[in-house]
C-alpha cells in the first residue's frame, strides 16, 4: 500500500547509513574478485525472490536482501575498477563504469517492461534475477580469469 511504501527506502537508508561501514569491514578480508561474485548473487537471488513474495513484507525481505548485496558489490566494484586503471587512465576508467550502471539503470527497467507485458507481471522479476545471475557469472569467469596465470606461474 502507498502508506507502507515509504518503510522500503527508510529500510534501505537505514542498513546503508548504520551497516555499510561494517559491511566494508567485512569485505576487505576477502579478495575483491569473491566480494563481487557474492554481491552480485546476493543481489541477484534477492531481486529474482520478489517473484514468489507475497504481500509487503515479502518484498521487504527481498529488498532487504537487495540492499546487502549492493553494499558488497557497489564499492567493490568501484574499488576494483579504479585499482586496475593505471593512474592516467582511472577517469576514463571511472567514467565507463559509471556510464554502464547509467545505461543498466535505463535499460533494465525497458527490459522488465517487455517481459511483463509479454509473459506476465511476474516474468520482470525473472528477467531481473537472470540478467543479475549471468553478472554473477561474469564475474565467476573474470575471478577464474585473474586466478589462472598465478596458478601456471608457480608450477
Amino acid at each position: 500500500s502507498e502508506e507502507l511504501y515509504g518503510f522500503i527506502p527508510t529500510t534501505n537508508a537505514v542498513m546503508v547509513i548504520f551497516f555499510q561501514l561494517l559491511v566494508s569491514r567485512a569485505i576487505i578480508k576477502i579478495k575483491q574478485e569473491r566480494a563481487m561474485i557474492w554481491g552480485a548473487l546476493i543481489y541477484a537471488v534477492s531481486i529474482f525472490s520478489v517473484a514468489f513474495g507475497s504481500g509487503f513484507w515479502g518484498f521487504w525481505l527481498c529488498m532487504v536482501g537487495a540492499t546487502i548485496g549492493e553494499m558488497i558489490l557497489v564499492p567493490t566494484t568501484t574499488t576494483y575498477t579504479s585499482q586496475i586503471a593505471a593512474p592516467e587512465m582511472r577517469a576514463r576508467y571511472m567514467g565507463m563504469y559509471t556510464l554502464t550502471w547509467g545505461v543498466g539503470s535505463g535499460i533494465g527497467p525497458l527490459i522488465g517492461g517487455i517481459a511483463a507485458d509479454a509473459f506476465e507481471p511476474r516474468a520482470m522479476w525473472y528477467a531481473a534475477g537472470l540478467f543479475g545471475l549471468i553478472g554473477t557469472l561474469i564475474f565467476v569467469w573474470h575471478a577464474a580469469r585473474q586466478e589462472k596465470p598465478a596458478r601456471q606461474g608457480s608450477a
